[in-house]
Formats: structure tokens, C-alpha cells, sequence
């Protein structure tokens, strides 16, 4: 594909550059099968120290709840429902506003699940002032960068079309298969250990997504034996809020053994597990002995 380059200025200092107009798709891959198509804009990363293509900001999508609600009671309509089941047998595309709840919808779900402000896609760097959208960006002399205009002999270049494969987070995964998706979902949940007088007595694995976008796990023992490898693998490893970590700096401010006595080790192998939803539903339980020894463990559902 041919076309120009903008170039840009800054307002206050003698900086001068370009938005390189390539063609970038960013796909977006949700836990539960579902795809958001994306197209990125331009910001400035630190990281970089220059102008990149960064990821949109999912922000906007939080103030889209009443347009979604208007869009569902629409499409939800009988006559809506008529006009698209013609449409389906005459082989014609979804409606407009089938297309857009779909993608506020989707926006919605990751702009509720994300930690993380919008990644350089270069580098994959994030964080509040690490990279910033192009037109809230402060130059280092105090000034701000704007485009100029193109003039019609500028020089043109050619670009080959770009798809990058990102998880709800905006890192580059690759495109995953729905097994993938909830393992790399495993690997974000917030885990944490609960004491009852000394010991612990649950593990509360916490996403950020509505039980709907959990059915697929649910109904498929192999992916859900997979999610719950992973969340005991972190278990394993201290990745988790370890509800023994101030009675263990305490025996070791008094010069004593740091590790975990026996009982201490059998209450966190043997408590239940419990997954909650975006709204703290308790979705799904499961002991570790369960996904230990079965290789298909139909494991307790809430």
C-alpha cells in the first residue's frame, strides 16, 4: 500500500518528524474465544524516545454503557430479529448496529479486565508517562507536537499490511487457540491465600471478567484442568498474595527458620480453590489433589 508520511513539529523547539502511515490491525483476543479489531494511533514512548504506534485507549469505552444498553433492547426487538434472520438467508452482511454493540461490547470487557494503560508496540512498554497519545504528549522544551500538511508531491512509500496478536492486557501473544487464552488469563489473575486461625483455609483466584466469558473453560474439562495447572503452579512459585508472608518475615526478625511448618504446607496444598467473576460471584471450586491426579478432572462448579 502507498501513501505519505505526515510530517510533524513541535510548537516551541526546531523538532521536526513523521507519522508513518503503515497499515497496522491489532486483534485483540479474549479468554472466551472473542476477537476486537483494532486499529492503533500514534503517541511518544519514553522507552523509544521518539514517536510510535502505540495501542488505543480503552478508556473510551467506559462511557459507552448506555449506548450499549440502547443497542440490546434494539437488537433484541422482534422487529430487528425478523430483518436479520432475511438478511441471513439472502446472504447479506450484519447491521450496523449489530457490528457496533458488538464491538462496544467487547471494548467494554476489556477496558474492565485491563491493569495496564495503552503499550508501545514496539517495545511493549506501559505505564503513566511511559507512553502517551501524541496529542496529550509534552515535548521535553514545553512544547507539543502537531502535524503539518501533506503536500501532494510529497514522497510516498509502500508498506505491507501488519496483524499483530495481542491478549486483553495489549501484550503480543501470537494468535491463541481457546486453550491458550485461559492459560495466559491464568497467568494474570489476582490470587489470594485466606487465614482461619493460623492456617489457611481458602485460595480466592480472581478475574476480571463476567461468568459468560467463563462458560467455555467451564465446559471444557481440559481447559479448565489447564487454568487450574497454572494458578497452582503460581501457587508453587510465591506468585500470590501469601497470607504467610508477615508470620514469616516475623520468625526471621527473631533469627528463626523462615520456612512453613507442616501443618502450615497441608493447609495451603489442601484448601479449596474458588474462582470468582468480575463482580465477586464464586464461579467455580476445585482442590489441588483433583487436578492432580486426573487428566480430565470434572472439577466442582458453582
Amino acid at each position: 500500500m502507498s501513501m505519505p508520511n505526515t510530517p510533524i513539529k513541535c510548537t516551541q523547539c526546531d523538532f521536526t518528524g513523521y507519522l508513518v502511515h503503515r497499515p497496522i490491525t491489532l486483534i485483540y483476543q479474549l479468554p472466551n474465544g472473542e476477537q476486537l479489531i483494532e486499529g492503533r494511533q500514534f503517541g511518544w514512548c519514553k522507552v523509544c524516545d521518539g514517536i510510535r504506534d502505540i495501542e488505543p485507549n480503552f478508556i473510551k469505552y467506559f462511557d459507552t454503557e448506555n449506548r450499549i444498553t440502547e443497542l440490546s433492547e434494539k437488537v433484541a426487538s422482534v422487529g430487528h430479529k425478523l430483518s436479520s434472520a432475511l438478511s441471513s438467508i439472502i446472504g447479506m452482511a450484519a447491521r450496523d448496529d449489530e457490528n457496533e454493540l458488538r464491538t462496544l461490547t467487547l471494548g467494554l470487557k476489556i477496558a474492565r479486565a485491563r491493569n495496564s494503560s495503552p503499550r508501545c508496540l514496539t517495545c511493549g512498554t506501559a505505564g503513566a508517562g511511559a507512553v502517551t497519545a501524541l496529542e496529550e504528549y509534552t515535548h521535553i522544551c514545553g512544547g507539543h507536537l502537531i502535524p503539518l500538511s501533506r503536500s501532494d508531491d510529497a514522497p510516498r512509500f509502500s508498506y505491507s499490511e501488519e496483524t499483530i496478536y495481542l491478549d486483553y492486557e495489549g501484550n503480543r501473544v501470537g494468535q491463541l487457540t481457546p486453550l491458550e487464552t485461559f492459560t495466559n488469563l491464568a497467568q494474570k489473575v489476582d490470587i489470594e491465600g485466606v487465614l482461619d486461625k493460623g492456617l489457611v483455609s481458602g485460595i480466592l483466584v480472581f478475574t476480571l471478567f463476567d461468568k459468560a466469558d467463563l462458560l467455555l473453560m467451564k465446559n471444557e474439562p481440559e481447559i479448565y484442568r489447564k487454568f487450574a495447572n497454572m494458578i497452582e503452579l503460581r501457587i508453587m512459585h510465591g506468585d500470590f498474595e501469601n497470607p504467610f508472608s508477615e508470620s514469616i518475615s516475623a520468625r526471621r526478625a527473631m533469627g528463626l527458620s523462615g520456612e512453613l511448618t507442616k501443618e502450615e504446607k497441608s493447609s495451603l496444598a489442601d484448601s479449596p480453590r474458588v474462582l470468582f467473576d468480575r463482580t465477586k460471584v464464586p464461579v467455580a471450586k476445585w482442590l489441588r489433589s483433583e487436578i492432580r491426579d486426573s487428566a480430565t478432572s470434572d472439577c466442582s462448579q458453582l
